[in-house]
């Protein structure tokens, strides 16, 4: 009984722009894996990605100046059992990194199972090719990060009834000293690991078309709070997304979570290793899966990119604006649409070029992630749907 599956191959590449932001030994690995083919309920897997990311931005906008930003982000064709082992693979972890590593989709678990984590099916069709949570957890805390954040939302069934009592704004994230100051704390002040998955052994977990899976929206409403309230107690945290999962889901669904971070920063000796994911059942794993190529998209984004970067001076960067609107955009009107943080109000629309203009003299726009566009039969933009984070 696993498996949601979705009808439209949906290919996201999240591209967070970094600005001002030069090489340096820590690093936080972010790992997104969800399973957007999914028949059933693949749409709201691509919601729970796109808002994740959105958080991530803000992350990275409030990090910018302490920890560089990597992304490994998994969907459609990519989210696979093989294709999670082979990021967790070639993943080399230093003593000071960050580890986050979230999943949507499928899940289920053996009878036989004495782990209260569930099997993650990253898009597979058989019950063999499952992959465990709690081992994959395990995989990573072999590597040594000083922190290390397992979110699993997952075994997923439908309540389209339920009236969510939780909200998440429907505006452009903005960042201040305040909001800077938390995600330090939180992810720069801790060591440990923890692990959270939406729901206890036997049940199913529910997601709906307004607001995805209900762990992950709990968990970025309760870091919306979190960060308002300068709350950096990740126990804490997970314990108010547990009673935001179990309030939404009308109490059907009771997530489980281990935490295991200090206060204290204690750097991790890293090791070497090139131990695959092992599912912990004594099931043989038979791996399918098929990579997606995101050249096109990296390219893109990183012509964007100049437009933001202050190192660049600002009559050079409004110089590039129409070479790179004639590189990349179909034509000067293709329309650009900006989201607010729940990744559904769109906030703003405007054609490429102003919003190429923009991008050239924003000052206060720090960060963004394109959640998706659109291209014709010559590989151009024709239209672009992205998030935008601010400084105060």
């Amino acid at each position: 009984m696993i498996m949601k599956l979705q009808k439209n191959v949906f290919l996201l590449i999240l591209c967070l722009a970094l600005v001002n932001i030069p090489l340096r030994a820590q690093t936080f690995h972010a790992i997104l894996f969800g399973d957007t083919n999914d028949e059933s309920i693949g749409n709201t897997v691509k919601l729970d990605i796109e808002r994740i990311s959105c958080m991530l931005a803000e992350a990275q906008a409030a990090l910018q100046n302490k920890i560089s930003f990597e992304y490994d982000v998994n969907v459609a064709n990519r989210c696979s059992p093989q294709n999670l082992r082979n990021v967790l693979n070639r993943l080399q972890c230093g003593k000071d990194d960050v580890v986050f590593l979230y999943y949507s989709g499928h899940g289920a678990r053996s009878l036989h199972d004495t782990s209260k984590y569930p099997q993650m099916s990253l898009g597979a069709h058989y019950e063999n090719e499952l992959i465990s949570a709690e081992g994959t957890f395990n995989i990573i805390k072999r590597k040594c990060p000083r922190l290390c954040i397992m979110i699993t939302d997952c075994c997923n069934s439908y309540s389209e009834n339920l009236s969510p009592k939780l909200e998440l704004s429907k505006s452009a994230p903005c960042i201040n000293r305040e909001i800077e100051t938390n995600y330090e704390d939180l992810f720069m002040k801790k060591s440990g690991a923890m692990i959270i998955t939406s729901s206890k052994a036997g049940e199913t977990s529910a997601c709906n078309f307004k607001i995805g899976g209900f762990l992950t929206y709990g968990y970025l409403t309760v870091m919306t709070e979190a960060n308002k309230q300068n709350i950096s107690d990740w126990n804490n945290i997970l314990e108010v997304t547990r009673d935001a999962t179990v309030e939404l889901s009308g109490n059907k669904q009771h997530p489980v979570f281990d935490v295991f971070v200090s206060d204290t920063v204690v750097s991790q000796t890293s090791v070497s290793t090139n131990e695959s994911v092992v599912d912990e059942s004594t099931d043989t794993m038979v791996i399918h899966g098929a990579d997606v190529s995101a050249n096109t998209q990296n390219q893109v984004l990183e012509g964007l990119r100049q437009l933001i970067d202050t190192n660049i001076a600002a009559p050079q960067r409004i110089a590039m604006v129409t070479p790179i609107l004639n590189k990349y955009f179909s034509n000067a009107n293709a329309i650009v649409e900006m989201l607010g943080r729940n990744c559904k109000t769109i906030v703003a629309r405007e054609t490429a070029r102003n919003f190429l203009e923009r991008l050239s003299t924003e000052y206060y726009l720090i960060n963004f992630n394109v959640l998706s566009f659109t291209q014709d039969n010559n590989g151009k933009i024709t239209s672009l749907r992205i998030n935008e984070v601010y400084k105060k």
